[in-house]
């Protein structure tokens, strides 16, 4: 991944990395949060040396009795 744009904050403390993990969060909309959850994802999994999941193909009966 190619990035142009990096910005650079330096926390002193765990209370300023998570001010400064919201304040960056707060800044995004739906959808960058959704694509950046995503690009997680599919770094997870690389890390695993496993396919990404794929939707479950099993099916189940379920009997209310």
């Amino acid at each position: 991944m190619k990035r142009e744009n990096i910005t650079v904050k330096i926390c002193r403390s765990w209370e300023e990395l998570a001010k400064a993990d919201r304040e960056f969060l707060e800044k995004l909309t739906p959808a960058e949060r959704i694509l950046l959850t995503w690009q997680l994802s599919q770094e997870q999994w690389a890390h695993k040396d496993a396919d990404e999941p794929r939707l479950s193909r099993h099916h189940t009966r379920v009997i209310r009795g």
